[in-house]
């Protein structure tokens, strides 16, 4: 406690100051208790439905801060009582609606129930941005400044941003630690459990200062008597606007009693404030000093009433635009809402299609009229390869084309701002890294008051398509080609089969004849025709069976480990007695171990074919070499003779399909060109290749090589 008699002036100055604030607060009490006569029986004119809403709904639960004296609190008979419970019971009585008090222990308890539905209201608190989640407030309707609290030696506080280490004391869940944490974080600050326990600390020393309302901070200075304390000052938008919070699920109730409100009065505000705010003076006292100030003050109070007429007037007009504002504000209101729900909505709408637009496998795009992308979604990245952390949006869709498509982009966009449809949307891009791309672009005008602002579109990347007609054409091509071939040489096929059967048909029949007349001179030689007729004719139906099982597939590759030597010493000898016919030998020219993967009925086909076109082209007393030569990778096998050779000109055309090369052979033996075919397909299916080697007159040498080992 202070002690008085080492401070008499500064002591008796407080006492006749207390005695003058204590005489003013009760003359301006029946001021308004006059004026305030006429404002008792206001009551708000309410819509049908929100008529029909307070008869529905019953009691409204009301939560409070149990523990904030002065304010409001709960007191031992718990019961409501504070300047912000008869500023809450006269909103109630004007709106019509009845109250229910739901009794906690403590401010925090009363948030808690607020959040989960067990109360429907908050009596007294400032809002903030995390009681806007799930708190509508209604308009403030007790204002009271919030001040720095120092000790008298603190300089005045003008900006705390440039104090360094000082400490701040605040009760408990204060709407006023969360603004201090936000916009002054170099102050520390510490937290206690009540009002009267954050000014001591202060007073103590403990703390630097705190900051509090100024009601409630005078109430608390005076009733513990901390005069070493000062007021140092206060933060424009830090004043406590204390308003009703409703839960969100109730926007009608924070509409009734917004209505309430704005019926109560500056005046009826006060009154309820000097009930509360009741100012004692010490027993020593200066009746002098009182005769003066009471003559004063009556000499107030009658002009005073000379005045209350006159203001009951403006009262009345007063209340005629109150009214009308109060309208035109509800409407506003609901003009506000109704156009944040708008915003929500298309932002919602928005965010949808944002999401929608990344899932799908093309470019969605928007851009301005001049080309330039002010949006596109995530597969842009992936089909342009660009990094996705780079800006596309901002890049001009017209430089995405490759130089000789822009003059026409530009040109169709012109076209799609007037409606009209172009001639051709498939474009070549360039990508990233430069590669180009196929696209088709789809778009139409992003119209607003009817005039085109920009495009909107997709791009379908058609490489892969473009890619595939192509190999389809090129494939189409050679499928064609193909055919032409193979038409042409079934062609020749049909005429080659012809000319034996045609041989073997006419010298039967001569045959026939001959026996039948019992002439049988010639006899053995029309034998002897129709034998290498027919030994032809089943020569070529072989191969001709042979290919035509390779060509469908129906000649299966069976490839093994063979030794190549064994299979020429199979083959060699069916070739003896034609070969001792025109006087002509085979020789062998072998590796001792010449293994190899092969298909064994594959290389017999081609060796039998090679060494029979060897020996229809020798001369008689002619030679023929069989040669096998190996390397690391491959065997090389070669049919060497020194016959009648091939012409240069016709050597391109041993191999193919298309061409009918088949000459006769030393002794008029004939052939169709099939063999040669055949070998080149079956060398094929063993990765090797075939070749000729031949001079005219010289002789021809026949290779081919396959692979050792299995690839």
């Amino acid at each position: 406690m202070i002690d008085k008699t080492s401070m008499p002036h500064r002591y008796f100055k407080l006492q006749y100051l207390w005695s003058a604030l204590t005489l003013l607060i009760w003359l301006t009490g029946i001021f308004y208790a006059v004026n305030g006569q006429s404002q008792r029986q206001k009551t708000v004119e309410l819509s049908a439905d929100e008529l029909i809403y307070i008869n529905q709904h019953g009691e409204i639960k009301m939560c409070v801060d149990p523990d904030w004296e002065l304010y409001e609190r709960i007191n031992n008979n718990g019961d409501h009582e504070g300047i912000a419970a008869d500023l809450i019971n006269l909103i109630a009585a004007r709106a019509g609606v009845s109250l229910k008090l739901v009794v906690t222990k403590s401010w925090d308890e009363s948030l808690d129930a607020s959040k989960t539905g067990k109360c429907d209201i908050l009596s007294f608190l400032n809002q903030t941005a995390e009681r806007d989640k799930w708190l509508l407030f209604t308009n403030p309707y007790f204002i009271d400044p919030n001040v720095f609290i120092t000790r008298e030696e603190h300089e005045f506080i003008s900006n705390p941003a440039g104090m360094s280490g000082e400490t701040i004391v605040l009760p408990r869940g204060t709407s006023v630690e969360e603004l201090l944490r936000r916009d002054y974080p170099n102050l520390k600050v510490i937290i206690v459990e009540s009002e009267a326990e954050a000014i001591a600390m202060v007073s103590d020393r403990k703390a630097d200062m705190t900051m509090r309302s100024l009601i409630m901070a005078a109430n608390v200075i005076k009733k513990e008597g901390h005069f070493n304390l000062k007021i140092a000052g206060q933060l424009p938008g830090y004043e406590n606007k204390l308003r009703i919070g409703v839960i969100k699920t109730e926007p009608i109730l924070r509409d009734i009693l917004d209505k309430a409100i704005l019926t109560v009065t500056p005046q009826e505000v006060q009154q309820i404030v000097n009930r509360y705010i009741s100012i004692k003076a010490e027993t020593v006292f200066d009746y002098s000093l009182l005769t003066k100030v009471t003559l004063v003050f009556m000499f107030l109070a009658a002009i005073g009433l000379g005045w209350n007429h006159k203001l009951r007037k403006l009262n009345k007009k007063l209340a005629i635009h109150e009214a009308e504002l109060l309208t035109l504000s509800i409407q506003l209101k609901k003009d506000i809402e109704s156009r944040i729900l708008a915003e929500e909505a298309l932002h919602e709408s928005e965010e949808k299609f944002r999401k929608m637009a990344d899932l799908l496998p093309q470019i969605v795009f928007e851009a301005d009229l001049d080309g330039t992308l002010k949006y596109v979604n995530m597969q842009a990245f992936k089909i342009l390869g660009y990094p996705e952390d780079t800006d596309i949006a901002g890049l001009n869709t017209i430089e995405l084309y490759i130089p000789e498509d822009r003059l026409r982009a530009i040109e169709n966009i012109k076209l799609r701002m007037t409606g009209q449809i172009e001639a051709s949307n498939n474009y070549t891009m360039m990508r990233y890294d430069k590669s180009l791309l196929n696209v088709l672009v789809y778009s139409n005008p992003i119209l607003k008051n009817n005039m085109p602002i920009g495009l909107r579109g997709i791009i379908v990347d058609i490489t892969a398509q473009k890619k595939a007609e192509s190999e389809i054409i090129q494939k189409n091509e050679e499928l064609q080609r193909l055919n032409a071939e193979k038409d042409k040489f079934l062609s020749i096929i049909a005429h080659d089969l012809k000319s034996p059967f045609n041989g073997i048909m006419g010298f039967s029949q001569l045959l026939v004849d001959r026996i039948k007349d019992k002439d049988y001179s010639d006899i053995e030689k029309f034998a002897e025709i129709i034998l290498r007729s027919s030994e032809r004719a089943v020569g070529l139906l072989t191969n001709l069976m042979d290919w035509a099982r390779s060509q469908t597939g129906r000649m299966p590759y069976r490839p093994q480990y063979m030794e190549m030597v064994h299979l020429i010493d199979e083959i060699k000898p069916m070739f003896d007695d034609i070969a001792s016919q025109k006087s002509v030998t085979i020789s062998k020219i072998l590796a001792s171990n010449a293994s190899v993967f092969a298909d064994k009925e594959m290389i017999g086909t081609i060796l039998r074919n090679l060494i029979s076109n060897a020996l229809k082209f020798s001369l008689p007393g002619g030679e023929i070499a069989i040669k096998v030569e190996e390397s690391l990778t491959e065997m090389k096998i070669s049919v060497i003779d020194n016959g009648v050779g091939i012409p240069k000109i016709s050597i391109d055309k041993l191999f193919r399909i298309d061409e009918n090369y088949s000459t006769i052979g030393t002794k008029n033996e004939k052939g169709t060109g099939l063999g040669l075919i055949l070998c080149k397909e079956f060398i094929e299916k063993h990765g090797g290749k075939i070749w000729v080697e031949s001079e005219e007159g010289k002789g021809s040498i026949f290779s081919f090589t396959i692979p050792i080992k299995d690839s």
